[in-house]
């Protein structure tokens, strides 16, 4: 069976791009830490666009296509979305306590998603522009 694959390098956790193949198995796959990379499938026309891990082995990924937000297990490469987004393009992410901070690329907003149940805690319009990445700081 042939899918649509993300490939991740596992040490630098850096997308390097789509790919169509066939998903190997767990034990086949590298292992976070160790060299090589992955093989993460996304739903079809996903378009994912940027990525942030959260604690342990959970990575989180935006789609330029629609703004959802897909959770995914670096150790096994199974995922799933876990907040719908707005129809359009989440561009950057940063996770920080629980949160997911969300940047909405050509809307020239930003939206704050909670990680556990996917639910958009607050929307910022951020006057006009293309906000690309986000940075949490400690204020």
């Amino acid at each position: 069976m042939m899918r649509r694959v993300l490939a991740v390098a596992v040490g630098t956790l850096t997308v390097a791009g789509l790919v169509t193949a066939p998903m190997a198995a767990a034990s086949d796959r590298a292992r976070p830490g160790g060299s090589g990379s992955i093989a993460i499938a996304v739903p079809d026309g996903f378009q994912p666009e940027g990525i942030a891990v959260g604690r342990g082995d959970t990575a989180y990924l935006g789609s330029l296509a629609d703004g959802d937000i897909h959770r995914l297990d670096l150790r096994t490469g199974r995922g799933k979305v876990i907040s719908e987004g707005p129809g359009t393009p989440s561009v950057g992410v940063e996770v920080d306590r629980g949160r997911l901070f969300v940047a909405g690329g050509p809307t020239g907003d930003a939206r704050v998603v909670d990680i556990r149940s996917g639910e958009v805690l607050a929307t910022y319009p951020l006057g006009g522009g293309f906000v690309n990445d986000v940075v949490v700081t400690r204020e």
